[in-house]
């Protein structure tokens, strides 16, 4: 006894490695996005009294960019969207 089996048509064998190239595109998808950062902080002297309204200095350490932004009434400050990397924060009150 001689067994045969039926050859897969092509059609289904390629609409299976299209949904399998779909699903794969859409697991992995949001990977490719670029990540981004976000600095938090608050500002606060030697004693830990809030320091409001002073300039807050973001510099990237691997490209320069440098992103100035000022603390609130509470010492907070933030910035967002930033590439990730390494980062110095630098705080410059008067007097």
């Amino acid at each position: 006894m001689i067994l045969r089996s039926k050859p897969l048509p092509f059609r289904n064998v390629t609409r299976t490695v299209r949904i399998a190239l779909v699903c794969t595109a859409a697991l992995f998808g949001s990977s490719l996005h670029a990540q981004t950062a976000r600095v938090l902080g608050q500002v606060t002297d030697a004693q830990g009294a809030v320091v409001p309204h002073v300039r807050v200095q973001i510099t990237n350490l691997d490209t320069g960019t440098v992103i100035n932004t000022e603390s609130s009434d509470s010492g907070e400050y933030s910035a967002q969207f930033l590439p990730a990397g390494n980062y110095k924060i630098t705080v410059e009150a008067p007097g």
